[in-house]
């Protein structure tokens, strides 16, 4: 009978703090709710990428002028390099000549034989032309040829050889001075090396695609079709006269 008192007492607070808990559970699950309702949304917002672009609206238009001013930076760089260090000298035959690669828009290949005039074949059709400077005629060489006709059997496959071994090293050179124009110019504007050597990578990798351009277009006919300017160009109707007679 003296534990009844005692049961009675323990039901009643725990029924009391049963019902002082269940307000405040009651008040919780709405935010517990809401929140849960939003976190999709957070996690859509959070695995959406980061767009520049939407807070700076020039940020475009300022990466396609940085990425034009890198192209003007590169074709310049690589065209001074040409015109320095981008020149061979190589003996053809009897004549010593200098050859070397130039900007151009039709491309093609001159001969200048100076002081008579040039020679221009539409050897191929690129943004490069080759250029062919006759020096002069070396004298033992050249007297040679006339003290043995016989060799001039051979000098067609003689000037072959010479002019395909000159090329290859022009070809070399003309890689060399177009990587080393453009890396210095854009050290010399942009002042980051690794901008510089974007530059020259980009200077490398356009000199070769106009490398295979020529091989593409290469026409090894043009040589029986030359225009001739300067002296030359009287050279067609002598010869012609001389086969009439």
């Amino acid at each position: 009978m003296a534990r009844e008192p005692l049961r009675l007492l323990r039901a009643t607070a725990q029924r009391a703090g049963t019902l002082a808990v269940s307000p405040l559970r009651r008040f919780r699950r709405p935010s517990q709710t809401a929140s849960a309702a939003a976190s999709p949304d957070r996690t859509a917002v959070a695995s959406t990428p980061f767009d520049p672009t939407a807070l700076d609206p020039t940020a475009r238009p300022r990466s396609l002028v940085r990425a034009a001013g890198l192209a003007a930076v590169t074709v310049l760089g690589a065209w001074i390099g040409l015109l320095v260090v981008g020149s061979v000298h190589i003996s053809v035959g009897p004549m010593d000549t200098r050859m070397a690669l130039r900007p151009s828009l039709t491309g093609g290949t001159k001969i200048n034989v100076a002081p008579l005039g040039a020679l221009e074949l539409n050897s191929h059709h690129a943004p490069l032309r080759l250029d062919v400077d006759v020096d002069r005629l070396d004298p033992i060489r050249s007297q040679a040829l006339v003290d043995h006709p016989e060799r001039l059997s051979g000098l067609q496959d003689e000037v072959a050889s010479d002019v395909t071994r000159g090329t290859l090293g022009l070809a070399v050179r003309s890689c060399v001075a177009v990587v080393f124009g453009a890396t210095a110019l854009g050290l010399a504007v942009y002042r980051r090396p690794r901008r510089a050597l974007a530059a020259g990578g980009l200077a490398l990798t356009l000199l070769t695609a106009s490398g295979g351009a020529v091989y593409a277009t290469w026409n090894p006919n043009s040589v029986l079709e030359p225009r001739y300017s300067g002296l030359l160009s009287s050279a067609p109707r002598w010869w012609a006269t001389r086969a009439a007679s």
